[in-house]
């Protein structure tokens, strides 16, 4: 399969992300939610029946109506007809494992005659095809350049010298003070953590540095809430569960009923499945904070597990219009998909009375 990625800024934190050991691509648009992202009857041998294939390689291409540009494959991958969500916030329908994943620098890019996807991003490319060895040669004989992208290879520059300057009890000297070396790495932890909430990461790195940045808070400060809630956000970007998760109870029971740790552990939820008991979380986010960001974080649990009457229900609980509008919620588009939501909020009394007046 060759798969056209419109925006390549997209690479490093999706199609090229480590997620405990895994890549996850998508072979549809990221600005089209409704179409289906494969149509496996397309490979040989496949039905409309087929629900997934593996051991198939898939290339990513930047294309053009002269030219393609190979940036990048997976070896050998899984690819499922619909979008499989991986977290709240992760999803795909390509999955691979993180070593069979390749990415090239700009540089390195490889030119190819441009492919003809038509109405979808993506083409099939079988044995009979000439393109197939032409693609499955320049796979298998590059040996250049590649860039790094994993979680165990990638490093992120710590600022320890300066770590100790804010510890230090006096210029100069060997006395630490290590609540205040704690707070240091809350706060660089707090910019970290920023960026992502912002979507300005630029690549896993910058969330590696904010475990390692945690860990050296919590190392510094076993009573620092804030040093395990910034563990568990970063053990929730990067796949590691049952660590996000135990981090996250041990800063609960250090600071209670905060809504940022209990939407978190909502967060976490949501990974294992464990869906009911998320959206119980993120509703007592709410009720302690009034946050709506919470009834989104609701609403897309419920959205997610096919329950689209109480993904709108909640919605509509949503009074400030600037946040439906940044998480992309536009309530008429749920009504036009799935009508019957609509239906839902009539006063049906009033529809009643007004048949039995008719008769």
């Amino acid at each position: 399969m060759v798969v056209n990625v419109e925006d390549d800024s997209t690479l490093m934190m999706n199609e090229f992300f480590d997620y405990n050991g895994y890549c996850y691509g998508i072979s549809r648009s990221r600005h089209d939610d409704k179409s289906s992202p494969a149509h496996l009857e397309d490979f040989y041998e496949c039905t409309v029946r087929t629900q997934w294939v593996e051991g198939f390689p898939v290339i990513f291409v930047d294309n053009s109506e002269d030219a393609a540009y190979i940036i990048g494959w997976y070896h050998t991958a899984k690819i499922y007809r619909d979008i499989q969500r991986i977290s709240l916030f992760l999803e795909g329908n390509i999955e691979t494992k993180s070593v069979d994943a390749l990415l090239l620098p700009k540089q390195s890019r490889i030119l190819v005659p441009a492919f003809h996807f038509q109405d979808k991003v993506y083409e099939v490319i079988e044995f009979d095809d000439n393109r197939y060895q032409q693609l499955e040669e320049i796979i298998d004989n590059y040996h250049g350049q590649t860039i790094p992208f994993r979680y165990d290879v990638v490093d992120y520059p710590l600022e320890k010298n300066e770590m100790k300057a804010a510890g230090s009890v006096k210029p100069g000297g060997k006395s630490l003070d290590f609540k205040r070396m704690s707070r240091y790495c809350i706060s660089k932890c707090e910019m970290l953590a920023r960026n992502i909430m912002e979507d300005a990461c630029k690549d896993i790195s910058e969330i590696k540095g904010l475990l390692e940045y945690a860990n050296f808070a919590v190392l510094y400060d076993k009573s620092s809430a804030d040093g395990y809630y910034y563990q568990a956000m970063a053990d929730e970007q990067l796949g590691f569960i049952k660590q996000g998760l135990k981090a996250i109870e041990k800063a609960i029971s250090l600071e209670g009923t905060s809504a940022d740790l209990l939407a978190q552990k909502g967060n976490l939820l949501v990974i294992q499945k464990q869906y009911n008991e998320a959206i119980h979380f993120y509703e007592d986010a709410y009720g302690v904070e009034g946050d709506e960001t919470y009834l989104v974080l609701t609403g897309k649990v419920y959205s997610l597990i096919g329950n689209m009457d109480m993904a709108y229900k909640t919605f509509r609980r949503i009074t400030d219009n600037d946040i439906l509008e940044a998480y992309g919620i536009d309530l008429k588009d749920i009504e036009k998909r799935w009508p019957f939501v609509a239906i839902r909020h009539l006063n049906l009394k009033k529809l009643l009375k007004k048949d039995n007046r008719r008769r």
